[in-house]
């Protein structure tokens, strides 16, 4: 049972006037740089990393999605187990520990109802890769593309002939009957392309995201859809949702964490997918992505407005704060737990 030091600690304080209601597991974006971070004082490789409630002892689970010493740039994902409303809320992150092990654990980072998390910092043929305990990875069709996205890496689409097969796995959705796609898109186009489809071309209990509408098709083959606002394509990161509930026959919309559409179809719907889900394109046909695409998350539950608010808060690296660092002195912990 050895002992083990660490150095340093900062405090995190999530602002609760950009939190609706409480929020229960809620994975929080932790974004250092040089602006808030000394990157000589932590290992090259980041093992040394742990975060803390705010008893300062309760290890948090997170995921490293990057860490890099040499550019000073990191982003952790903290699951926080509960986020107030009603006062901030703050953890601790410790560092500066030679002999430390990595404890870093990103399926258990995402709740039960994720069913599917992709960073996409993945490039060219490599797979890309689902962080949850689900191992819903994804293949690349033609070598896609990285870039620079809205948190570390991206995949960029050439709007020719690369996308991404997503596999067949939305049985996993259709047991509960909700869906919650969010994802980040960057693009310049004004083309009506593709993002993602659950089925291939449009039909009953298909639902379609598209770079200018979120659609959805019930069983009597019905559209509703939303349009997205006319700045969508002016070459930045915009977060967008779509909620599908085919159990309460309701949908929602969301651009930049705001709704902008919501209504209902007909009883009896569902989602359903024929064959391989795709990325990047519509399954079964053309209409390629030409743009930037990042931080993508499927859920079987129907998340809330003050989820996807804190969401965007988070992505945008604006709901938290990063405390002074604070040298600690006399402060053991054991390693087989820390």
């Amino acid at each position: 049972m050895a002992l083990t030091w660490w150095k340093y600690k900062k405090q995190i304080t999530i602002d609760n006037t950009k939190i609706n209601e409480d929020l229960t597991d809620f994975p929080v974006l932790v974004k250092l740089d040089s602006s808030n971070f000394d990157f000589t004082k932590a290992k090259v490789d980041w093992s040394d990393i742990r975060f803390t409630a705010d008893d300062d002892i309760t290890l948090l689970s997170y995921e490293r999605e990057r860490h890099d010493s040499a550019n000073q740039e990191a982003e952790y994902w903290v699951k926080i187990s509960s986020v107030s409303s009603s006062a901030d809320t703050t953890f601790y992150m410790y560092y500066g520990n030679s002999s430390a092990s990595d404890w870093s654990n990103p399926t258990n980072v995402w709740d039960n109802h994720y069913k599917a998390v992709y960073h996409l910092n993945e490039t060219g043929t490599d797979t890309r890769k689902d962080s949850t305990a689900n191992g819903n990875d994804w293949t690349p069709e033609n070598g896609v593309a990285g870039a620079n996205g809205q948190i570390a890496g991206a995949n960029s689409f050439d709007g020719s002939n690369d996308y991404i097969k997503m596999g067949n796995w939305l049985s996993d959705i259709n047991s509960a009957g909700k869906i919650t796609f969010e994802y980040y898109e960057n693009t310049t186009s004004t083309n009506d392309q593709t993002l993602w489809s659950t089925n291939n071309l449009t039909g009953a209990n298909t639902l379609l995201i598209s770079l200018r509408n979120l659609q959805y098709w019930d069983n009597n083959g019905n559209a509703s859809h939303a349009n997205l606002n006319s700045d969508y394509s002016d070459g930045n990161f915009h977060y967008i949702i779509a909620i599908i509930d085919t159990s309460a026959s309701t949908r929602a919309y969301y651009e930049d964490g705001s709704s902008i559409g919501s209504g209902s179809f007909a009883s009896g719907s569902s989602i359903s997918n024929s064959s391989d889900m795709s990325l990047g394109k519509r399954s079964g046909d053309s209409y390629y992505v030409n743009g930037l695409i990042d931080e993508v998350r499927v859920s079987d539950t129907v998340r809330s407005d003050a989820w996807i608010k804190a969401s965007y808060n988070s992505n945008n690296n604006s709901l938290l704060a990063v405390g002074a660092e604070q040298q600690i002195q006399n402060v053991i912990f054991y390693s087989f737990n820390f």
